[in-house]
């Protein structure tokens, strides 16, 4: 699917290339693609539920399934993990920046995710 955007919207190299996804697939696709990746963790796929089913859950069991989510995320080595997609604008902006420094993005293996969320700041760089 990442070569065919590349292709559609004519981004090239693919270094200058933002694949954001909720799922581990998603995560594997944009480092195959040599992209650099951002996952989102409050979502129906590897969460599990919608905002509006996470709402109403006993807030120790939202707790819980956010910071599975968030592991199984980030123990793929994205290069960024946000909330959710309302959070994206600041890490476009930041992989903008490292972009026009000449940065490029590292392989999985040699990734430590950065998390990032609106109502959190910045909450951790491993």
């Amino acid at each position: 699917m990442i070569f065919h955007a590349v292709k559609e919207l004519g981004v090239y190299p693919l270094h200058k290339f933002v694949k954001v996804g909720d799922t581990i697939a998603d995560v594997a696709e944009g480092h195959a693609a040599r992209a650099w990746v951002v996952a989102v963790v409050r979502s129906r796929n590897e969460g599990g539920c919608s905002a509006q089913e996470l709402t109403p859950m006993n807030p120790v069991a939202r707790e819980a399934r956010i910071s599975a989510a968030h592991e199984k995320l980030a123990a793929c080595g994205p290069h960024y993990l946000i909330n959710t997609v309302a959070d994206l604008l600041p890490v476009i902006h930041a992989i903008s920046e490292k972009i026009a420094r000449g940065e490029m993005p590292s392989p999985a293996e040699f990734t430590s995710p950065i998390t990032m969320g609106s109502d959190l700041g910045l909450l951790s760089a491993r």
